[in-house]
């Protein structure tokens, strides 16, 4: 049922079962996974607890706990728990694929590139595996040898999206500005379903003062995926820089609906408010940030 993508169905067929056997390794992952997938962190972090607690050595209820730690923005309880993973299944790829994740968020860059080294290593097909190492070392100081990697992995400079993505943000961490551009641009007429590389490829044409051509890129990569928190980031950047105040206010409040969003939403509104000539209700957003020690450099 959960690989069929019937997360509810499996939810309760696992809970059932666990009624009569409270301990069955088997359904508490089940059910953490399921849960997982069926946007319920909460239940699978339960599971995952229950499993970790009854089955210490169990890798993969480690992993199941550092994902949803992850999910709930808590980097260094993910990294805790695919620490254990690893620890028990040191050839679990998935666990040292989300240990680099963890590790990238807190910038622990260089051992980020070790993690998702080792994950790229045990799983050589995984092409999230080996974007996100490519990214991995382009975020290290090391994009000519991110740029040989995906050369080595793409044929003739085609092959799946996120490598040709990693491909052009290696030619741009290297300055090669012309390059990127050419390589993201042909990258999207080619993989024209994927945001994250029509995001990237827009906010580089805005960069270099095709802010229309980049709005463009920006405004279909969020109608691609609506969830995409840095595509609408970036789009509402862009349309505040092209003055186009009022629809960056409407995309705001869209963005600050979007699950996962932590950023200061009071602060960037009262921004946008001050362009619009509102100063009244910028000042009422923004004093109450203001006026918080917390957020002073000298209290």
């Amino acid at each position: 049922m959960h690989q069929e993508g019937r997360q509810d169905d499996a939810i309760r067929a696992c809970r059932k079962l666990l009624k009569k056997t409270p301990t069955n390794r088997h359904a508490l992952g089940l059910l953490a996974h399921a849960a997982l997938d069926a946007g319920r962190p909460i239940l699978a972090e339960e599971a995952a607890d229950r499993l970790n607690r009854i089955h210490p050595d169990d890798a993969g209820g480690w992993n199941l706990k550092g994902r949803v730690r992850l999910i709930d923005g808590d980097a260094e309880g993910a990294i805790t728990a695919q620490k254990k993973a690893v620890e028990h299944a040191p050839e679990h790829p998935l666990a040292w694929h989300q240990l680099g994740l963890a590790q990238k968020i807190l910038g622990d860059t260089d051992s980020a590139v070790g993690s998702f080294r080792k994950a790229h290593h045990l799983a050589p097909d995984a092409v999230v595996m080996r974007y996100n190492y490519a990214l991995a070392l382009i975020d290290s100081g090391s994009a000519e040898e991110a740029e040989q990697f995906c050369c080595e992995t793409l044929e003739d400079g085609q092959g799946p999206a996120e490598i040709e993505h990693a491909l052009g943000m290696s030619l741009l961490a290297q300055e090669r500005l012309h390059e990127a551009v050419r390589q993201l641009g042909d990258a999207v007429a080619r993989h024209p379903g994927h945001s994250g590389l029509r995001t990237d490829y827009g906010s580089v044409l805005a960069s270099i003062g095709d802010e229309h051509h980049g709005l463009v890129q920006l405004r279909e990569a969020v109608h691609l995926d609506p969830r995409h928190l840095i595509a609408r980031d970036h789009l509402v950047q862009t349309l505040s820089d092209l003055g186009h105040i009022e629809e960056a206010l409407e995309e705001l409040d869209r963005l600050v609906a979007t699950p996962g969003f932590r950023d200061n939403e009071a602060l960037r509104r009262a921004a946008l408010l001050v362009i619009l000539g509102r100063h009244p209700e910028a000042t009422a957003l923004a004093e109450p940030y203001l006026d918080d020690p917390e957020n002073r450099l000298v209290a």
